[in-house]
């Protein structure tokens, strides 16, 4: 009976997750007029997630963004930007999407007391456990963070958008914000 209700409650978490992949429907560009390099580190371009104490991190690389960040930010410019880079090297060395779920905690000593009150105080102690520990996780804020930096040429360019979920974090809320950091990027591009 206790592993039943740990399964029901694990599914139950499951549920408030991240999104594994995210796809930005656009046309691929024709015309560019600027050259672009990827200088990104190589373990920014591989998905992971990653448990500690304080949460759960999940980092979002090329195998989970669709199209890859070097297609999204020459996406982006060429739309905006590309007579103005014309002849220019546009240069990525940072692009960044993380997901930060902070950590869901129970006081397990106060429920063990409570199973111990009664025959069937163990099976109201786990149900009650793991449907609290759903419930704060659904109420927890997470943090979907996107990081880009590079340059133009000799001009470097960098820029921060981060967004604030309740509940599951969906693939529309880290395009959201994804947008944002682009569009960021294109804003600071006026200045090149």
């Amino acid at each position: 009976m206790k592993t039943l209700f740990a399964l029901a409650a694990a599914f139950l978490l499951a549920a408030c997750g991240t999104t594994s992949a995210v796809r930005i429907e656009a046309a691929a560009p024709d015309g560019v007029l600027f050259q672009v390099q990827d200088k990104r580190p190589q373990d920014e371009r591989w998905s992971g997630v990653y448990d500690n104490l304080a949460g759960e991190t999940a980092f979002f690389g090329d195998d989970n963004l669709s199209p890859p960040p070097l297609a999204l930010l020459t996406m982006w410019l060429h739309k905006s930007l590309n007579a103005e880079l014309m002849g220019k090297t546009v240069t990525l060395s940072r692009f960044t999407v993380t997901v930060f779920d902070p950590r869901a905690t129970v006081d397990w000593e106060r429920l063990d007391a409570a199973a111990r009150a009664g025959p069937y105080g163990f099976i109201m102690a786990d149900l009650i456990g793991m449907v609290t520990l759903a419930g704060k996780s659904i109420k927890n804020r997470k943090i979907v963070y996107v990081r880009v930096e590079g340059n133009v040429d000799d001009k470097k360019f960098s820029t921060i958008a981060s967004e604030t979920y309740r509940g599951r974090v969906t693939a529309d809320n880290v395009k959201t914000t994804l947008t944002n950091a682009l569009d960021q990027v294109v804003s600071i591009g006026g200045s090149w």
